[in-house]
C-alpha cells in the first residue's frame, strides 16, 4: 500500500504524497508513505527527487517513503511522516534489501519522522541488506528489539557516510546509530550521543558518538571528517539560520531550509493533527441529507479533543462530533470546512468542495455517435456536451473526442439499475480497447458514478491502448467501485498517455486499484493529481495502484 503507488517497477521523478497511508494494522506487508514496494525482477524501480509527508502505519515492512525497497535505485528524497508498525519499521523504508542478482541503492536521502515498531526499528531503516549512502535521519525511535537511530538491524548490507540524532528507546540491542550489525558494515558514519541516549553503536566504534556541539555548526566539519564536505554536505550555522543558532549538516543535493534542525530552535514537542474527513453520497442532489465522517482525522502524539464543522461556509460552527450530518436544500457548489483540535491545543483545518445538483430522473438519452457535433478524425473531433454524449463514445473507440463545456454526471448514479456510467470500451477485449483521444479543454466531469463491486476494468475508460491519449480533463466528485483494475480515470492503462489530467472522489476496488489508474501498464501518465479516499487489498495507490 502506498500513498502515491502500491508497487513501482517505473520510474517516479519529481512526485509526492501528503496523505496519511494507513495499512492493515494486523496482517499487512509493505506500506509506504510514496510507495509500498518498489523494484522488480524484470525492472528496477527508480525513485528521484520525491518526498512524503504524511504518517504512516502498517504492520510489517513500514517506511515513511517506503515500504520495501529492492531491486531500484532511491536518490535524494526524504520522508517528514510519523511512522508506526510492528517489525521492519524506519522513518525512510521499512525493509532495504537485495534481491537477485540486482544491487539497489539508496543515495542523498533524510528521515526526520518519529518512528515506533516492536523489533528491527530505525530512524531510516528498520531492516538493510544492501547499500545506503549520504543519508541521515532526525527522528525519535522507541521499540523493543534492534533498535537504533538509523537502522535497527544492519543484516548484510553497508552503511556509509550516514549520521543519526533522534533519541532511542528499547528493551535489547539498542544503539545511537545500528541497534544490531548482524554480518553487514557501517563506515564513515556518526550519531549524536547526547540526543539519542546512547554510547554505544553496534558497528561502530564509540569514538563516532559525538556531542551535539561536535555535530553542528562549523564544528561538524572538523569532527565529522570522514564527510565529504566539499561535495556532498554543508555545515549550518547560525548564519544560515538567520540567528536561529547552529545545526547538524544537511545535503547539499536537497533544499536547504526543511532540512535545518538546530538544538536550540527544534520541532515542538508536540505535533499538530491533520484534519480530514469524507462524506456520502459523494454526489448529492438537493434536498438530500449528506453525512460528513472525521474518522480519518489523526494525531500522531495524541487525541482529538473537538471538532468543528461549518457546513455552507458562512464562518458560524454547524456541527462539533466528529460525525455529523447536513442537507443541502439548493443546488450549487459547496466548500464544508473541518477543523480539528488536539489535546495539546493544536489545530488543523480542511476544505472539501461538495457539489449538490438537481436529478429528476436518470436523464439518459440513447445518442448515436454520429450525430454528435464534429467527425471524429483528429482534425475535426466529436464534440461531447452532456453526459449521454460521454457515453456515446463506446460506439467508436479509435475516434478523437473533445468535451465542448463541463460535464454534469451526477445522474449516473441511477443508470443501468444502479450500476451507473459503463465505462468507455472493454478491459477483456483486447480489440476493445480505447484507442483514440480525449481532449477535456480544461472541462470538467461531475459526479460520475460506476458502481460494479463485482466488475474489472472499471473507470472513466475501461482499458485503453498504445494509440489513446487523455488529456486536459479533471474528474470531480467521481465514485468508482469494482474488484480488480479499479482506477477513477482508466482501469488499465496499456501503453497509452495521460497529461494534465485532476480526478477527486472515490475508488474502492480489490488488487490493481488506484485513485486515477489500476494498472499502468508501460503507459506515461505525467502532470497529474489525484485526491479523494482509495482502498483496496493489493498493489492500491493513491495515483496507480501498479505502475
Amino acid at each position: 500500500i502506498g500513498g502515491l503507488v502500491g508497487n513501482n517497477k517505473g520510474v517516479i521523478i519529481n512526485s509526492s504524497s501528503t496523505g496519511a497511508v494507513e495499512g492493515n494494522l494486523t496482517s499487512g506487508f509493505n506500506t509506504g508513505g510514496l510507495v509500498g514496494v518498489n523494484g522488480g525482477t524484470i525492472n528496477n524501480g527508480i525513485i528521484n527527487s520525491s518526498y512524503a509527508a504524511g504518517s504512516v502505519e502498517g504492520d510489517g515492512a513500514v517506511g515513511g517513503l517506503v515500504g520495501q525497497h529492492f531491486n531500484g535505485t532511491i536518490r535524494q528524497s526524504y520522508a517528514t511522516g510519523n511512522v508506526i508498525g510492528r517489525f521492519d519499521v524506519g522513518g525512510f523504508a521499512g525493509i532495504n534489501r537485495q534481491n537477485e542478482s540486482l544491487y539497489p541503492l539508496i543515495i542523498e536521502s533524510y528521515a526526520t519522522g518519529d518512528v515506533t515498531g516492536d523489533t528491527d526499528v530505525g530512524g531510516f531503516v528498520g531492516d538493510n541488506d544492501v547499500l545506503i549512502n549520504t543519508s541521515y535521519s532526525t527522528g525519535n525511535v522507541t521499540g523493543d528489539s534492534e533498535v537504533g537511530s538509523f537502522a535497527g538491524d544492519n543484516k548484510a548490507g553497508r552503511i556509509n557516510e550516514s549520521y543519526a540524532v533522534g533519541s532511542v528507546t528499547g528493551e535489547s540491542d539498542v544503539g545511537g546509530h545500528v541497534g544490531n550489525n548482524s554480518g553487514g558494515e557501517v563506515t564513515r558514519s556518526y550519531w549524536d550521543s547526547d540526543r539519542t541516549g546512547q554510547q554505544t553503536s553496534a558497528g561502530l566504534s564509540d569514538e563516532n558518538g559525538l556531542t551535539t556541539s561536535e555535530m553542528i555548526g562549523t564544528a561538524a566539519a572538523d569532527n565529522m571528517s570522514k564527510f565529504d564536505f566539499a561535495n556532498r554536505w554543508e555545515p549550518v550555522t547560525n548564519q544560515t539560520t538567520g540567528g536561529d543558532g547552529d545545526g547538524y549538516p544537511i545535503l547539499q543535493a536537497l533544499d536547504a531550509e526543511p532540512q535545518i534542525i538546530t538544538p536550540d530552535v527544534n520541532r515542538s514537542d508536540n505535533t499538530a493533527p491533520t484534519a480530514d474527513f469524507d462524506y456520502q453520497p459523494t454526489t448529492p442532489t438537493a434536498g438530500t441529507t449528506v453525512t460528513f465522517n472525521a474518522s480519518s482525522t489523526a494525531d500522531p502524539d495524541g487525541t482529538i479533543a473537538g471538532y468543528e464543522w461549518d457546513f455552507d461556509d458562512d464562518g458560524d460552527v454547524d456541527a462539533t462530533d466528529e460525525t455529523a450530518n447536513y442537507t443541502y436544500e439548493t443546488t450549487g457548489s459547496y466548500q464544508p470546512t473541518l477543523t480539528v483540535t488536539d489535546n495539546d491545543g493544536a489545530t488543523n483545518t480542511t476544505t472539501r468542495t461538495v457539489d449538490v445538483e438537481a436529478v429528476d430522473d436518470d436523464g439518459f438519452i440513447n445518442v448515436d455517435v454520429s450525430d454528435l457535433a464534429g467527425n471524429g478524425t483528429a482534425a475535426d473531433p466529436y464534440v461531447i456536451t452532456n453526459v449521454s454524449e460521454l457515453q456515446a463514445m463506446d460506439e467508436d473507440l479509435d475516434a478523437h473526442y473533445e468535451l465542448g463545456n463541463d460535464i454534469a454526471a451526477a445522474q449516473t448514479v441511477q443508470w443501468n439499475s444502479g450500476n451507473g456510467f459503463d465505462p468507455i470500451g472493454n478491459g477483456y477485449d483486447p480489440i476493445k480497447k480505447f484507442n483514440g483521444s480525449l481532449d477535456g479543454n480544461s472541462h470538467a466531469v461531475r459526479g460520475l458514478t460506476i458502481n460494479r463491486p463485482s466488475g474489472f476494468y472499471l473507470g472513466l475508460i475501461s482499458s485503453t491502448g498504445s494509440s489513446a491519449v487523455i488529456s486536459d480533463i479533471s474528474l470531480k466528485n467521481t465514485t468508482v467501485n469494482g474488484t480488480e483494475f479499479v482506477g477513477g480515470l482508466v482501469g488499465q492503462n496499456e501503453e497509452g498517455l495521460i497529461q494534465n489530467v485532476a480526478v477527486a472522489g472515490s475508488v474502492n476496488g480489490g488488487a490493481y486499484t488506484g485513485g486515477l489508474v489500476g494498472f499502468n501498464k508501460q503507459g506515461v501518465i505525467r502532470n497529474v493529481t489525484a485526491t479523494g479516499s482509495v482502498n483496496g487489498l493489493d498493489r492500491t495507490g493513491g495515483l496507480v495502484g501498479l505502475n
